[in-house]
């Protein structure tokens, strides 16, 4: 009885290579190379594209990954080094096997145009895919149709200047005025040193948007937190490190809903670095 390691050695011992056999091991192999090739990456003339990545069935998927790996950067710090080594402000990538490339514009006056004055364009939806686990029915997802039109109308008061000035403005200049406060305490007890100051801006940011949505019932304040936390520290502590080292300062106590949303739209900053957002969510 032949085992298997000799129907692999001698396979035409035990299976004639008779023309029937002949012919449809012709027919299958020419068949996969013909859908390896339609399956690889079609470029659109004209428009430059890393030539090894048109092909390979994974397109720019393999240099991506290398890309990450090396610089630990993310999916947009590669379409800038490819943006930089094709010399090109408008360049395409094979991103999705089996997909049409995707087509990156880095040009300020051709995307402002394209967005402003043009209406042969409408959204693209891997925009909308950035945010699809985190709002699935926001109108950033709707090409602008009957539908997005009504979702728009719900917010449209939000940018007339009588809201800007009577309702927004105030608010704003109260939570900006606890920052400087924040800042001003900050400032002395670092006496020279570098802080963060990245988090406390999102932070008035939120406190900012809370107050004007929802008015005096929302009394949380994340920027307050912090300034209570600074005020009773020992400046004679941070003091006594060098000037070259950062300043690190305690969070304050936020409230549960504000970190909920703080940890919500922090989730839109990790999907900026993925090439496939909706598989990602």
């Amino acid at each position: 009885m032949a085992t298997f390691s000799d129907l692999l050695a001698h396979p035409h011992q035990h299976f004639p290579l008779t023309p029937l056999v002949l012919l449809i091991t012709t027919i299958t192999t020419i068949s996969l190379y013909l859908l390896y090739q339609l399956a690889l990456p079609k470029p659109i003339p004209g428009i430059p594209y890393n030539e090894s990545s048109a092909r390979k069935f994974l397109g720019d998927v393999p240099a991506m990954v290398s890309h990450i790996r090396q610089t630990d950067g993310t999916f947009v710090t590669y379409l800038m080094s490819t943006m930089k080594s094709l010399n090109a402000p408008l360049i395409q990538v094979f991103i999705q096997p089996l997909s049409k490339p995707l087509l990156v514009l880095a040009d300020f006056r051709e995307t402002q145009d394209l967005m402003l004055r043009r209406k042969d364009f409408d959204r693209s939806s891997d925009m909308g895919d950035l945010v699809k686990g985190l709002a699935p029915n926001h109108h950033i997802h709707l090409k602008t149709n009957a539908g997005w039109k009504t979702q728009r109308r719900l917010i449209q008061d939000l940018m007339t200047p009588s809201f800007l000035h009577n309702v927004a403005g105030p608010v704003i200049h109260q939570n900006a005025s606890v920052l400087i406060e924040l800042w001003c305490i900050k400032s002395r007890i670092a006496n020279g040193r570098p802080w963060e100051a990245a988090k406390d801006i999102n932070q008035v940011a939120l406190d900012a948007v809370m107050s004007f949505a929802f008015g005096d019932r929302f009394r949380n304040s994340a920027t307050k937190a912090a300034l209570e936390v600074v005020k009773g520290l020992d400046e004679r502590v941070e003091r006594s490190r060098g000037l070259d080292e950062l300043a690190e300062f305690p969070p304050g106590r936020i409230d549960e809903v504000q970190q909920a949303i703080l940890d919500l739209s922090g989730t839109v900053g990790e999907m900026q670095g993925s090439p496939l957002p909706k598989l990602t969510w």
